[in-house]
């Protein structure tokens, strides 16, 4: 996969970590967008969702992670209501929210994964333009290429996805 091989290639010293935030790129409508590279778990092919009835519409379904049913998000769908292209580059990315003792996991889809990036922490702008229902929508980084929203992983794991969650988790 390409971010477990990215990080076997290039391992960091703790100097390193402090100045830069390794960030995953991908796109949605055409924008560029980037999560941190610590809440991924595993980046993988598209595969084939159980559809889950009565879920908001970016909810696009379930997915069979290593034995977990988890839910899978559709970036496209969450952020601009049109869903993802279905292309050799759209996979899904695996997150879990690594602070917690018993892992939670829940999977993107998102677009054009193909790029990992090193951001120097005095390169990302602390502005956002965003609404408090957009909360996940975090700071704005700068690169030869123009602008790359990075989205907040902890705030972008919607109610909706946390109660299908714990739903899945129960049983």
């Amino acid at each position: 996969m390409l971010l477990t091989a990215y990080r076997h290639r290039c391992p960091y010293s703790k100097s390193v970590k402090m100045a830069k935030k390794l960030l995953i790129l991908f796109q949605a409508d055409d924008q560029r967008f980037a999560i941190s590279a610590k809440h991924i778990v595993e980046i993988t092919p598209l595969v084939e969702l159980i559809n889950v009835p009565k879920t908001r519409p970016y909810i696009s379904g379930l997915f069979n992670y290593r034995g977990t049913s988890i839910p899978v998000i559709d970036t496209n769908m969450l952020l601009f209501n049109k869903p993802s292209s279905l292309n050799i580059c759209t996979r899904i990315i695996v997150l879990s929210n690594s602070e917690e003792r018993s892992p939670k996991y829940v999977g993107l889809i998102a677009e054009k994964v193909n790029k990992t990036i090193n951001a120097e922490f005095s390169d990302i702008s602390n502005h956002t333009l965003t609404e408090e229902h957009d909360a996940y929508l975090g700071k704005i980084f700068n690169d030869h290429d123009g602008e790359i929203q990075i989205l907040d992983v902890e705030k972008l794991l919607p109610q909706e996805a946390n109660c299908l969650m714990a739903a899945i988790n129960a049983t």
